[in-house]
């Protein structure tokens, strides 16, 4: 019993002895800020970190202020810096503690800042494109929401307009500068035209513009963010129209709630934009799909043209596209965090766009789409030519054969691939029965003669005549020892008797009326 004691003493005192000689692991700090820089009257967040939090308030020193801080979500919190002297300041509740630097914000003329917003918001809702059904009932919309804001300022007494300008300078940076700067395009939210995107080709078309609009709904959330949170701070719900909040918000509340929804009116403008142009691209057909292939031509003649029946069928984006391009991927994970705000805010901006799962066929273009065949798994069959849809496979056995080819066609940027199955059959050419061959001079186009022969089955003739024009003779016999093949192609009409081998030129066997050329003749073979 004393051996087992001693050795587990050692054990401890020795093992004590090696961690006592370590350095001190560092204790992970508990709060972090985006920005230990802050200003009087900013509305800031705390994250909380590898904690969640459970109360909706949590009390706290500033300095020597007593303050509150609000439950946004589970790992942050939010509070406004009070109106201070600057300096540096320790933030310090049972979480943890955090140091911020305090400048002091600063409003030269209180109505003239604020009057600013509601001018800049008329001038670009008279910027919009009222004549789009659409935009005309978000304008109707935004400027009844604008009047209520103005009525709810225009309510405040002198103070509390001091402190609701302060607030908005103190706050402006994420809903001015994010939207109205960064961003270009008709699908973004800048006020200039488009001129950063390719103008040929779907997929560098719509991946530069799904890229402009990632980039508007990463604005829009970061300023949906920031409202959602100041309404939180203030008390407010986001259901709560400016008029009703003017009436239950007291204190440095109603400053601050009435510059969120000063911030919100500022937006409108660029969210009915961002709306407008989302629209516009959720709802365009523009991605290839593998539909093109649906109907595609897998029974063919050899050596008759046919075609491959390609149709091109493209739709609307989804949320599974994120592979479609970089682009399309940013665009996607920045619609779906937006909308997490986008329906927090369905009283203010309406319900969210949803992906619509819509198609079209557009039509083949012989100049631009190509079609490439390669991979036949069979050797007795043989690709003899690919002019845009039209294609001819060549039996090189005779017979009928089972093959299979990977087809390619690239369209707008895109490229789909797909393995066919198909067969090849050779055609057989219907000799049998009465045909009429006109000669005619190459030089004047004159016609010299005319022949009638009469064809069996096989190919052999069991009668034949000629009238020649010039003679003005009536249709006079010789011997029918013709016979005709068709091979490759190519329809020969033999004479025996004269020596002579005509040859026919065959789109497909059932045409009937063949053309060919001898010496200085051009020849009609038809049909009767």
């Amino acid at each position: 019993m004393k051996k087992a004691l001693l050795i587990l003493m050692s054990i401890i005192v020795f093992g004590c002895s090696k961690d006592d000689n370590s350095p001190t692991e560092p204790i992970e700090q508990n709060l972090t800020v985006e920005s230990n820089n802050v200003k009087t009257f900013e509305v800031v967040s705390v994250t909380v970190n590898n904690l969640e939090l459970t109360d909706n308030t949590y009390q706290a020193t500033f300095g020597n202020s007593e303050i509150t801080l609000v439950k946004f979500d589970d790992n942050s919190l939010i509070f406004s810096i009070p109106e201070i002297e600057e300096g540096t300041y320790s933030l310090s509740l049972s979480l943890g503690t955090v140091e911020l630097n305090v400048t002091e914000t600063q409003v030269l003329n209180t109505d003239e800042i604020i009057q600013d917003v509601f001018d800049d918001f008329s001038a670009d809702i008279g910027n919009l494109d009222n004549s789009d059904p659409f935009i005309a009932s978000e304008i109707t919309e935004a400027e009844s929401y604008n009047t209520e804001v103005l009525a709810l300022y225009n309510s405040l007494n002198d103070e509390q307009k001091r402190q609701t300008a302060m607030f908005y300078e103190a706050n402006k940076e994420v809903f001015k500068n994010e939207i109205a700067s960064n961003l270009n395009g008709l699908t973004a939210l800048s006020r200039t035209s488009q001129s950063d995107c390719p103008t040929v080709g779907f997929k560098s078309i719509y991946s530069c513009r799904a890229a402009n609009l990632g980039s508007s709904a990463i604005a829009l959330k970061n300023s949906s963010k920031e409202f959602l949170q100041i309404l939180a701070l203030a008390g407010a719900s986001a259901y709560l129209a400016p008029a009703s909040f003017g009436l239950s918000a007291v204190g440095t509340f109603l400053g601050l709630g009435t510059a969120a929804y000063i911030y919100m009116t500022e937006v409108r403008p660029s969210f009915i934009m961002f709306k407008s142009s989302l629209r516009s691209f959720i709802g365009a057909n523009w991605i290839l799909t593998q539909a093109t292939f649906s109907v595609i031509t897998d029974e063919f003649t050899s050596e008759s043209q046919s075609s491959l029946n390609v149709m091109p069928d493209f739709r609307s984006i989804s949320s599974n596209d994120n592979g479609i391009s970089e682009e399309t991927g940013f665009f996607i994970t920045s619609l779906n965090t937006l909308n997490g705000f986008w329906n927090q805010l369905t009283a203010l901006f309406g319900s969210p766009i949803n992906f619509q799962e819509t198609s079209e066929n557009i039509d083949f273009d012989d100049n631009t789409d190509q079609i490439t065949i390669t991979n036949i798994s069979n050797s007795n069959v043989e690709l003899e030519s690919l002019n845009g849809q039209n294609v001819k496979f060549k039996s090189l056995s005779g017979n009928d054969e089972s093959f299979s080819f990977d087809v390619e066609f690239s369209k707008e940027g895109f490229i789909e691939n797909r393995t066919i199955s198909a067969s090849v059959s050779i055609e057989e050419f219907n000799y049998q029965g009465d045909w009429l061959m006109h000669w005619y001079n190459i030089s004047d186009g004159a016609l010299v003669q005319s022949d009638r022969i009469t064809f069996n089955a096989l190919g052999n003739s069991t009668s034949a005549e000629f009238y020649q024009y010039p003679n003005q003779n009536g249709w006079m016999s010789y011997p029918d020892d013709n016979y005709t093949i068709f091979y490759n192609g190519i329809l020969t009409v033999t004479d025996i008797y004269f020596g002579l081998a005509l040859p026919f030129d065959v789109i497909t066997v059932d045409d009937t009326i063949f053309y060919g050329t001898a010496g200085t003749y051009n020849l009609e073979l038809i049909r009767q």
